[in-house]
């Protein structure tokens, strides 16, 4: 049993400020796994999407600009966090 696998690059632009940059990450990891979690064949009817990163400012916007109950930011050390997102069919 195996599902595609997807990965992927993508250039937040030219002199922009690095918060722009870990939000177009956080906003490209997202993308990435909504096209997976829409062409896996053996989907569950709730899984755990996890995105582990470094910047608590790109998440704290990623959770007011995204609101969603669904969405949850554990800590896992001083400067690593875990934004967690429960996905349902």
């Amino acid at each position: 049993m195996s599902d595609n696998k997807y990965s992927g690059s993508k250039a937040a632009g030219e002199n922009v400020a690095s918060l722009t940059c870990e939000l177009e990450g956080i906003l490209f990891g997202l993308d990435l796994a909504v096209r997976y979690f829409e062409s896996s064949k053996y989907r569950k009817n709730t899984e755990n999407l996890y995105i582990l990163y470094d910047c608590l400012s790109a998440i704290n916007v990623s959770m007011n600009k995204l609101y969603s109950p669904l969405l949850h930011v554990l800590n896992c050390s001083p400067d690593l966090y875990i934004l967690k997102v429960y996905c349902q069919t």
